[in-house]
């Protein structure tokens, strides 16, 4: 019995280890053939921090610069940019370490990516005044860089933004399921298993997200900051800058997304969401207020229609005003 047992240790532990080097060999083949079959679409500008990937459409003025949430790239906007760019001149971006953006040295926090974009704006649109739009995390980001450059700014679009501090909300709930993620994606990217890990969550062929899989986890870190609290306290009244605000309001997906609070702190939370989209139109005197009531987190996936005609609407008031 005992020959047996160690018998069977073997032979489970070969197919475990054939397994491994089969994803392992599976996630190499994936990445080289997406990096042949998908090179940069837009421009490398280079920084002092890092090289940066900024992919521009169309001509025309005011310039639409878009900003993606945690982690993401220039490829969440795909739709919305597509709509835009028969109007006027749109951008948008990978975050350094993502996409084909090269790593910077640190990324540790929300004034560190608003200067990055800084940098990039400097280098692709100068002087030309232009309009902010930023999902989620980039809401944010777009707020702290257009507060200190309000002589270009001729509006400013969030997109289900942060309203304030993730984790200064939901307290210990929000390190440990973030933390949890951290850990999986570095496990998975340490052995390997990237392409088989995103094959199994998408049930699509790999996409590119497979070749930053691995640097997801510094963006997490980063909205792990304490020092996060002070920086979404630090949003400014925007003056006169236009300022328009979309919320989620997909209940149902909400309430999917954070699914580990019990009923009482996740009602606390949509009341806490809500006012929060509400003060942001609040901070500048030509603030209006959208509730999306078809979408969810993700509005300008699920409803790119709406957000381009949002944003192209901001763009003829811009013009109409001029």
């Amino acid at each position: 019995m005992l020959r047996f047992l160690k018998w069977l240790v073997v032979i489970v532990g070969s197919i475990a280890v054939i397994a491994l080097v089969a994803a392992n060999g599976y996630s190499l083949y994936a990445k080289r053939e997406l990096r042949r079959a998908n090179s940069a679409p837009g421009e490398i500008v280079s920084l002092d921090t890092h090289d940066a990937h900024v992919f521009c459409q169309g001509q025309g003025s005011p310039a639409v610069f878009l900003i993606s949430g945690m982690a993401g790239s220039y490829s969440y906007w795909s739709e919305v940019q597509q709509g835009i760019q028969s109007l006027t001149r749109v951008c948008s971006y990978d975050y350094a370490g993502l996409g084909w953006s090269t790593e910077r040295s640190s990324i540790a926090d929300v004034q560190d990516h608003a200067d990055d974009l800084k940098r990039i704006i400097d280098a692709t649109l100068g002087d030309e005044p232009h309009i902010i739009v930023g999902h989620s995390l980039g809401g944010v980001v777009g707020w702290v860089y257009a507060q200190k450059n309000r002589e270009k700014i001729r509006g400013v679009v969030t997109l289900d933004t942060i309203p304030g501090a993730p984790h200064e909300y939901f307290g210990q709930e929000w390190f440990d399921s973030t933390n949890g993620q951290i850990k999986l994606i570095r496990t998975v990217s340490r052995l390997g298993l990237d392409a088989v890990f995103l094959r199994l969550m998408t049930g699509e062929s790999p996409s590119p997200a497979l070749l930053y899989l691995d640097k997801i986890p510094d963006h997490l870190e980063a909205i792990n900051d304490p020092d996060l609290v002070e920086q979404m306290d630090s949003r400014e009244h925007l003056g006169e800058i236009p300022v328009v605000v979309l919320e989620a309001g997909d209940q149902e997906a909400f309430d999917e997304q954070y699914s580990y609070l019990d009923e009482a702190r996740l009602e606390r939370l949509r009341d806490w969401w809500h006012e929060g989209q509400l003060r942001l139109a609040d901070l500048s005197d030509d603030g209006d207020y959208m509730l999306v009531e078809t979408a969810g987190h993700n509005i300008a996936v699920e409803e790119p229609q709406l957000v381009v005609e949002t944003i192209n609407d901001a763009v003829r008031r811009v013009r109409a005003s001029q």
